[in-house]
């Protein structure tokens, strides 16, 4: 590709050449952002919901469900929204994954905790 722009900068017009490839790599990156839509903004959290989960030592750990809002406001609607992930989180404040039915692992830890609630998500 450098030898074609050599090639041609070095012929008869060979600035307006250069010009026309830097005016055109300027209008694809712009079309690039035109078409890339920005990252959603968090509109808010709610709590949903908690239960009960307990470790292999039988511990008991209260367990909060909180459901993320994103803002997808149109013309029609400027106050629609969408549902984000849902985010599990301890008493403490400690992230949690579900790792299967009812089944549960703290992040950074190796506790495993199950529920018997049957709303447990």
């Amino acid at each position: 590709m450098d030898e074609f722009i050599a090639a041609h900068a070095a012929g008869a017009g060979g600035f307006a050449w250069l010009f026309y490839l830097g005016i055109a790599a300027l209008f694809r990156k712009r079309a690039q952002h035109a078409h890339s839509a920005p990252p959603a903004a968090s509109k808010r959290t709610r709590l949903v919901g908690s239960f009960v989960a307990r470790d292999a030592s039988g511990r008991t750990h209260t367990l909060s469900c909180y459901q993320q809002y994103f803002d997808a406001g149109t013309r029609d609607d400027p106050s629609a929204e969408r549902k984000g992930p849902l985010h599990i989180l301890t008493s403490d404040g400690r992230r949690v994954d579900k790792i299967g039915t009812r089944k549960y692992r703290i992040l950074g830890s190796r506790d495993l905790l199950t529920s018997e609630d049957p709303l447990a998500p």
